[in-house]
């Protein structure tokens, strides 16, 4: 439901409330009937009240940010659509929809099914184990089995859970704080972080870029800057949602070098502007962001 919130905006009804989530899950769900034909379909939705989780922990998504108020507002039209669909919708109260999912899944699997999860939460990749897969319909969609997680997320299945335990909630936190609307220069690693934060998604490369001579285009201005890089994944520029832009440009296989959100004080390269060769290039970029905090 959020990807479809974020993938379509503008899009109201005759009232003028938005219908964008509604209208991007339902064509989502029409997509993935027609063409995987599953023989049992379920979908589980988060309850409003809390978990068992908020007992544990008082603090528990205390940074995550507020749903939209034109997203809460479609989700009973989400529940509706899913019925008259023939789509049950499973929950159970004091537990998320990642509960009943992953209990469902294994449950299934017990009783000799094959199971798809379909999501692109890439916390069911802990669940991925013989009959159960887990599967992203986004663009073409995706499979992942074992060798799958592996290749994608760099351990086994069983690892998954220590990765992120280890990783913790560091893309809540960046999305709590834009939208705190506090100024924010990500820099490499930081500039993955806050393009997760604004939604977007990240992929590995092939080989990485390494070393201190990657031309790069600052697309708005058309300077070429020669910049510093050690990393191996990169943003996906077709993920980025509405409101937010690719800034800069990898010369060499053109993959996306900068973010910046159109609205809000946040922006981010995916090398290293404080790095030889070319230092000079980037300061631009520093006095931005001492004008960003400046201002905010």
């Amino acid at each position: 439901m959020y990807r479809a919130y974020h993938a379509i905006r503008g899009l109201t009804g005759p009232d003028g409330r938005s219908t964008n989530a509604v209208y991007g899950f339902i064509t989502m769900l029409r997509k993935l009937l027609a063409d995987h034909h599953p023989a049992y379909i379920a979908a589980s939705f988060d309850l409003p009240s809390a978990t068992f989780r908020d007992g544990i922990s008082a603090d528990y998504k205390a940074n995550r940010a507020p749903m939209p108020g034109d997203l809460k507002e479609q989700i009973p039209w989400v529940h509706e659509a899913c019925e008259a669909m023939g789509v049950p919708i499973l929950t159970c109260e004091g537990y998320e929809a990642d509960d009943v999912i992953g209990t469902l899944a294994r449950q299934a699997a017990a009783a000799g099914f094959e199971v798809a999860i379909v999501t692109g939460d890439k916390d069911f990749f802990q669940l991925v184990d013989g009959p159960i897969r887990v599967y992203n319909p986004k663009d073409d969609g995706a499979w992942f089995d074992a060798a799958g997680v592996k290749e994608k997320f760099g351990v086994s299945p069983e690892q998954v859970v220590d990765v992120l335990a280890l990783m913790g909630d560091a893309i809540d936190n960046v999305k709590a704080l834009i939208a705190a609307d506090v100024p924010m220069f990500g820099i490499c690693l930081g500039h993955q972080l806050l393009a997760l934060g604004l939604g977007a998604t990240t992929y590995k490369l092939k080989f990485g870029h390494r070393g201190a001579n990657h031309p790069v285009k600052f697309l708005e201005t058309g300077a070429i800057e020669i910049t510093s890089q050690n990393h191996g994944f990169a943003v996906d520029p077709d993920s980025l949602p509405t409101g937010t832009e690719m800034t800069h440009k990898n010369l060499y296989d053109g993959t996306c070098e900068g973010v910046r959100h159109t609205s809000k004080p946040v922006f981010s390269v995916q090398y290293h502007p404080e790095a030889s060769p070319g230092p000079h290039d980037a300061d631009y970029l520093f006095r931005q962001f001492v004008d960003l905090m400046e201002s905010h």
